[in-house]
């Protein structure tokens, strides 16, 4: 064999390879295209439905919010100022006893 056919046959072989490395190419770049579309379309449904549910715990919130802790918080104070008020009472009496 003489080097002008080693070189005929290393120039086929990096052909085919080059070849071989652009369809691949191709293909990873048209899968990429593919799996991006399917994500956008399995993306939109799933962002309606956490928009949904960010809905639906927002009026929840606000409901136990209104509807519970709103009126324990002015249980709570008016619990409080009337224990205040009662010791306040008794330990004037007390003072007024000593007296």
């Amino acid at each position: 064999m003489s080097l002008g056919e080693i070189r005929d046959i290393a120039v086929i072989v990096l052909a085919l390879v080059s070849a071989l490395m652009a369809f691949s190419v191709l293909f990873l770049v048209l899968s990429v295209v593919r799996l991006a579309g399917t994500i956008q379309e399995e993306i939109k449904p799933l962002l309606k439905s956490l928009t949904e549910t960010s809905n639906t715990v927002k009026g929840t919130t606000q409901f136990v919010s209104e509807a519970l802790v709103r009126p324990s918080a002015r249980a709570a104070g008016r619990t409080a100022g009337a224990l205040r008020f009662a010791r306040t009472l008794a330990a004037t009496v007390a003072r007024l006893k000593r007296n």
